[in-house]
């Protein structure tokens, strides 16, 4: 099995990263296995401690990577953790969604119950006079949405 290892300088959030491989380099699946946090060993010669992202070609997908572990006979352990935006990136831009709410374009006729409504009767109190020296407490009340 392969492995390739890069070096990402994107934020988690970014669905197209910025990496820049290092190289691919075989190794082995380690037992038990999930998809989402896969154990690999590769040899130490091939590791490079600078990288920081994966791709495993046997699961078809991109891992962040977390501890890792120096083992006897030259060989470094690599837990990763599943980077599902990578990952499915062509699935995620092949989507046709509706965006319910957006700073820029959004529809004036969607439901939306986070949305402040604007308030069409509003309370007047008429002026009573004004404030004297003598006067030593004031009532302030303010109401509003």
């Amino acid at each position: 099995m392969n492995v390739t290892l890069y070096r990402n300088t994107s934020e988690e959030a970014v669905v197209s990263k910025s990496i820049s491989s290092y190289g691919s380099y075989t190794c082995k699946l380690q037992e038990p296995c999930t998809l989402d946090a896969p154990k690999v060993r590769m040899q130490l010669a091939n590791y490079n401690p600078a990288a920081n992202y994966m791709y495993i070609d046997l699961l078809q997908r991109y891992y962040y990577i977390g501890p890792v572990t120096y083992l006897e006979n030259g060989l470094v352990e690599i837990v990763g953790s599943v980077d599902p935006l990578m990952s499915f990136a062509n699935s995620i831009r092949g989507l046709d969604a509706i965006v319910d709410r957006n700073e820029f374009d959004y529809d004036d006729y969607m439901v939306d119950p986070d949305l402040l409504m604007g308030v069409e009767r509003v309370n007047t109190t008429e002026y009573i006079g004004h404030i004297e020296d003598s006067t030593q407490y004031y009532l302030l009340n303010v109401a509003g949405v």
